[in-house]
């Protein structure tokens, strides 16, 4: 197995579709920190620590894709908060689900578009396009871009 330490730059922004549902207003985030790249063979994964700020406080994210089909892009968080998405522009509808404190939440996720050029060996980016539906009460689009920079190969 192939390990890297990387810096990411993640950016995101969430816009309520519903109209007069009060959050018309876009929320958006920027977050960088390090993270570790790992390629088995086949799989490439990267990991990070989320940021108490942002509501995730003793978690850890990890995005997985193949290598031969890295359009499709499954995220999980653990820890504290867990959290299991897919997306895939393949498909038009995946059922995802989130689990903060005291409340489990299951949504679909509508992938638009799915951009990914990371690797283990160069800087790259994945950007995702995709709606949430919260059970036909909460519709919001998202924009997701996360920035990866590969440092030296660990041993």
């Amino acid at each position: 197995m192939e390990e890297r330490e990387a810096r990411i730059r993640l950016k995101a922004k969430t816009v309520s579709l519903i109209a007069g549902d009060g959050e018309d207003d876009a929320g958006e985030i920027e977050y960088s920190t390090g993270a570790r790249l790992t390629f088995d063979g086949k799989v490439i994964s990267l990991s990070y620590e989320e940021s108490a700020d942002l509501g995730f406080e003793n978690s850890v994210t990890t995005l997985l894709f193949e290598a031969a089909r890295p359009e499709m892009i499954s995220m999980v968080r653990t820890g504290t908060d867990t959290a299991s998405l897919i997306f895939d522009p393949a498909t038009f509808r995946q059922t995802c689900a989130v689990n903060t404190t005291g409340m489990h939440i299951e949504f679909v996720i509508y992938t638009r578009r799915a951009v990914n050029t990371v690797t283990l060996d160069a800087p790259g980016v994945i950007d995702l396009d995709y709606v949430i539906e919260i059970h036909g009460v909460k519709t919001e689009r998202n924009l997701f871009r996360l920035e990866v920079t590969p440092g030296e190969v660990k041993s």
